[in-house]
């Protein structure tokens, strides 16, 4: 039989030994599962073998490799866009077109409208707007700001 080890604990300090370790639960006892959601990859990288691309998948965005170079492709909340990195010709491959597409109506005429009396107001000094959509509405603010004829400080 072994003898507990002393780890030198003084006068009001409780001895522990090594040897004395709590218990490994029982196996009787439900253990807690926690479904993991596996996360998308940061990064992608794909080849255009034809014309239509797959969703995108990664978090951040995805490399794609086409008939007419690299390009970057990726997707936030609100638009998507795909832009050229790299031009190079790729035999084989399809090529791949840049675009950009908001994800929101158009801006109504009435906002524009609205900027362009106020633009014509603030004259001969710059303005600054800003468009936001907010509660499936477009809005119009204009941030505080210092206007010159040259320049706009926020």
């Amino acid at each position: 039989m072994s003898e507990p080890v002393s780890t030198g604990a003084g006068r009001g300090q409780t001895a522990v030994s090594p040897l004395s370790l709590p218990s490994p639960p029982s196996p009787d006892l439900p253990v807690p599962h926690f479904p993991m959601t596996p996360l998308p990859p940061p990064v992608n990288y794909l080849i255009a073998r034809n014309s239509e691309l797959p969703p995108i998948t990664a978090s951040m965005f995805e490399y794609v490799l086409g008939a007419n170079g690299l390009f970057l492709r990726l997707q936030r909340e609100g638009f998507t866009a795909t832009a050229p990195l790299a031009e190079c010709p790729i035999r084989g491959l399809a090529p791949v077109a840049p675009h950009f597409r908001l994800h929101y109506p158009l801006v109504p005429t009435c906002l524009s409208l609205q900027m362009l009396q106020l633009s014509r107001h603030a004259a001969p000094q710059e303005i600054l707007f800003h468009f936001y959509f907010q509660q499936g509405r477009w809005k119009l603010r204009i941030p505080r700001q210092k206007r010159r004829a040259e320049s706009v400080l926020r």
